[in-house]
């Protein structure tokens, strides 16, 4: 059982943190609250805590000046952070402080046990570390979680054409942190893993030179377009990584780069159509025309096409718990042999598909999974029902529903109004779009009832979501 402190000057909350979210059963015991940071730090100051769940803004002290300030005390400390609409630029300011984790208001008891199962995960792991050949590759599927989900964060206030992603092998991360304390970056173990804009990414690169002390081996990857370009980047690093120079920067020579991503892109949808369509023989069938396709690729490349696809897959699936029964780890993608390459593929194929069928549930969970894509397909239609969806799916509108709410664990309306949501911010975020313009584009035939919708989600109206943000640019600034 872990410990955990809650600190929240709103009674209310700090109540229902402590007595509505069934912590026992994910393995934290509470074992005090606090109205104030100040008064949390005192207590840190003679008792050690597993995790802190703070919340941001509080008179005295803030919750990051907290998490800092138990960090010195207590270095393996975890902390999740609470935040609001308007507090974007303190949320950013906590990935430098090494924040597993934030949670935007309102809270969601979903969310928040999403992320607290997580984080035991990681405190499991770290208390019983593996010790096959895997755990390295293991390592890297984690920081290619970690630092995606950093990325994007990082991603809504300094949005770059081009980023580079910068992977360093090293027996010590000592400096690092402040060295990288302006970009997305992630550090476990051995590794350290970080992406800069195109035009910025030398200047970091020699500052983390300058920061190391002791042999070091440093690749850079292939362009970062998008979140999603971080998986065959990372692994494409990942892969060269053994046969680096050390002491010297080694640069990822993609030349079938645009090529490889495509790849990726389109051997993924084919087989999760393959899967949710129960096509087993077909879904083999394009396993074996995707190995063809990688035969004229080098070996790093064959190994990071492969890998990002699996990755995917498991992200599709929300298998990301299973990585550990994943093998690529062994290989060094540069020196494998195509065929052993294709081997690891085919197996790791076999087993993920084995996994799911495996699931009591896994045809319900299939099905979720396909009207969930509809939706963020289809969520600009303002017509847009369940019913439509089982149409289209062949299935009865009844079982549809019940299973919906089951699995998902939220209505079908709630989960459309979620995705429409989400959408609508990162248009308003652009500042391309005037607000009825914004509300076509996800489904509401009426400004009115878009901002209704707006105003219930996230506590404000679209115009006010923006003044806020820009007075807190403008503090920042």
């Amino acid at each position: 059982m872990y410990s955990l402190i809650i600190v929240d000057d709103d009674e209310l909350i700090r109540k229902g943190l402590e007595k509505v979210i069934p912590w026992e059963g994910m393995g934290l015991e509470v074992v005090s609250t606090f109205p104030s940071a100040v008064d949390a730090l005192g207590y840190l100051k003679t008792e050690p805590v597993d995790v802190i769940l703070t919340d941001v803004k509080m008179p005295g002290m803030t919750g990051l000046e907290l998490v800092e300030e138990a960090k010195k005390l207590h270095p393996r400390c975890k902390a999740v952070i609470i935040s609001g609409f308007s507090e974007f630029e303190l949320v950013k300011n906590a990935l430098t402080l090494k924040v597993e984790d934030y949670l935007l208001k309102p809270l969601s008891q979903g969310d928040i046990e999403k992320v607290f199962r997580k984080l035991v995960s990681e405190l499991d792991a770290q208390q019983h570390p593996a010790a096959d050949a895997d755990t390295s590759f293991r390592t890297g599927y984690d920081i290619v979680t970690m630092l995606s989900r950093e990325y994007e964060l990082w991603n809504e206030y300094r949005p770059q054409a081009v980023n580079k992603l910068v992977l360093v092998s090293s027996g010590s991360s000592a400096g690092l942190e402040q060295a990288l304390c302006r970009v997305p970056h992630v550090s476990k173990g051995q590794y350290t893993a970080f992406i800069a804009p195109v035009e910025g990414y030398e200047a970091q690169v020699e500052a983390v030179r300058e920061a190391i002390a002791g042999p070091y081996r440093m690749v850079v990857g292939s362009d970062v377009f998008w979140a999603d370009d971080i998986v065959p980047s990372f692994w494409g690093a990942f892969g060269m990584l053994p046969e680096a120079d050390e002491g010297k920067v080694s640069y990822h020579d993609d030349r079938k780069g645009d090529e490889t991503l495509r790849l990726v892109h389109l051997e993924r949808k084919v087989l999760i159509d393959m899967i949710e369509g129960g096509n087993q023989e077909q879904a083999e069938a394009a396993v074996e025309e995707a190995i063809a396709k990688t035969g004229a690729l080098r070996p790093e490349e064959q190994g990071y096409v492969y890998c990002s696809i699996i990755y995917k897959l498991l992200v599709y699936f929300s298998m990301k718990d299973s990585i550990g029964e994943y093998q690529y780890g062994s290989i060094n993608f540069s020196n494998a042999a195509p065929d052993e390459l294709a081997a690891r593929f085919r197996e790791d194929f076999h087993r993920l598909t084995e996994m799911l069928s495996a699931r009591s549930d896994s045809n319900s969970r299939l099905l979720i999974s396909r009207t969930q894509r509809y939706v963020r397909e289809h969520y600009g239609d303002p017509s847009l029902r369940l019913q439509q969806i089982a149409d289209e799916l062949q299935i009865s509108y009844g079982y549809l529903s019940s299973i919906f709410t089951h699995i998902a664990g939220q209505s079908f309306k709630q989960f459309l109004i979620e995705v429409r949501m989400e959408e609508a911010r990162k248009l308003l975020l652009s500042r391309r779009y005037r607000i009825y313009e914004i509300a076509d584009k996800v489904g509401y035939s009426n400004p009115r009832y878009f901002n209704e919708a707006f105003r219930k989600y996230y506590g404000c109206s679209p115009v006010e979501y923006l003044r806020n943000l820009r007075s807190q640019e403008g503090a920042g600034s």
